[in-house]
């Protein structure tokens, strides 16, 4: 008696290649699902660091001494002595 090959179905293999996929696609959301409490606390840790870098910039006017105007409205990293800013009356530009 000689045996045959085993052979398979069209509509079999189908399914079998419709269970692997299923099968990464679960293997794959269980790792996500095990990697999100690591991603929340970078989330946190990122909005943290946003949430100080923007408290140490601000915006006011430079006191210009000797002038009635101030200048216009310039941006700065907070310094925590609280004093107004004074007017450089340098010329800013290095092309010279």
């Amino acid at each position: 008696m000689t045996k045959q090959p085993e052979t398979i179905g069209l509509t079999e293999l189908l399914a079998l290649s419709e269970d692997a996929r299923l099968g990464r696609a679960a293997d794959a959301l269980e790792k996500i699902a095990a990697a999100a409490p690591q991603i929340e606390r970078i989330a946190d840790a990122m909005e943290t660091f946003v949430a100080l870098f923007a408290s140490v910039i601000g915006q006011a006017y430079a006191w210009c001494p000797g002038e009635a105007e101030a200048s216009p409205v310039v941006n700065y990293i907070r310094s925590g002595t609280g004093e107004s800013f004074k007017c450089d009356k340098t010329d800013a530009n290095d092309d010279e």
